[in-house]
């Protein structure tokens, strides 16, 4: 990754209130109000809010949506927590440039870490197709269920017929 950089990145604040409710902010749509560092060495990137000159973190951490018309399961480490608001609205946008890097290009490894604590929590992987939402697992299950009844009378039957 020698000679790589971030030349862009975009997304809108959002600040939870001390109550649950929450307010939109900005759209950003610089590297430098965005607030994640990039650095790099000869073999790997890291994109980080936590660590590095203009690091944001640990305010502009990347929050999911609300379970509702509020944040009402936010406890004290979100709801109106000054150092962690604003959060980044749901996703983030990052260009990163790497001179030799074309779309060909294979990532063979990517480490998300989770938390405001640099480093915890990581949780390592490579990239992978999408994974199935709960009502397709839900009618995997049924199914399965299902065609073990169904295969576990017919041999009942079977038994009792000879």
């Amino acid at each position: 990754m020698t000679g790589s950089s971030q030349t862009g990145a975009s997304s809108q604040e959002l600040t939870v209130n001390g109550n649950g409710t929450f307010n939109i902010g900005a759209n950003l749509t610089t590297v430098a109000a965005v607030g994640w560092f990039y650095s790099s060495t000869a073999t790997a990137g890291t994109l980080d809010v936590l660590a590095g000159p203009g690091h944001a973190g640990p305010a502009h951490l990347i929050i999911g949506p609300p379970g509702g018309p509020t944040y009402s399961n936010a406890d004290g480490s979100i709801a109106g927590n000054g150092p962690h608001n604003p959060f980044l609205n749901q996703s983030a946008s990052f260009t990163l440039t790497a001179p030799n890097v074309t779309s060909e290009t294979t990532i063979t490894g990517v480490t998300f870490s989770f938390g405001t604590t640099e480093g915890a929590n990581e949780i390592p992987g490579v990239p992978v197709a999408g994974v199935p939402e709960p009502g397709s697992i839900v009618l995997f299950a049924t199914a399965t269920g299902t065609l073990a009844g169904y295969f576990g009378w017919r041999r009942r039957k079977q038994i009792q017929a000879s």
